[in-house]
């Protein structure tokens, strides 16, 4: 559960395209997001990434509580459901599109303010704390891609 918990705060920057600027958008259905070929993801992603940092990091901050919240309104059951079936096709990626998601992910985090970054760090610094050595492992292995 932890490392579930932990993956969907990693994961938050991912979830969805956004529309515009002026409104925080309504975060997207996991299950419809789970769906989606890694193309079609990647660029979705790509588009979250842009359209994040035009808003300010209030409004990013605002965004990812509406996909924590979207992710805890599903039953522990479908969460589960949705982990093992992003780990699936994690595992089916060729090692270009790893370096790609990767590079994409650093490029975001490195045009976040320095608060965020900070701010990132330190939330997944006290998930990590509460992780048995075992979830440490697993999680390890999942950053690492």
């Amino acid at each position: 559960m932890k490392v579930i918990k932990l993956l969907l705060i990693s994961g938050s920057f991912l979830l969805c395209t956004l529309t515009s600027n002026a409104a925080i958008p309504e975060a997207p259905n996991p299950k419809d997001l789970v769906q989606m070929n890694f193309q079609e993801r990647f660029e979705a992603t790509k588009q979250l990434h842009a359209e994040l940092l035009k808003l300010t990091p209030d409004e990013r901050k605002a965004y990812r509580e509406k996909v924590h919240q979207k992710m805890a309104a599903l039953s522990h059951d479908e969460r589960e459901l949705i982990r093992i079936k992003m780990d699936l096709q994690n595992q089916l990626l060729t090692h270009e599109q790893k370096h790609l998601v990767r590079e994409e992910r650093r490029s975001f985090v490195k045009a976040l303010t320095p608060e965020e970054r900070q701010e990132m760090k330190a939330r997944r610094e006290a998930l990590l704390k509460n992780l048995t050595t075992e979830e440490k492992k697993e999680w390890e292995k999942r950053v690492r891609m």
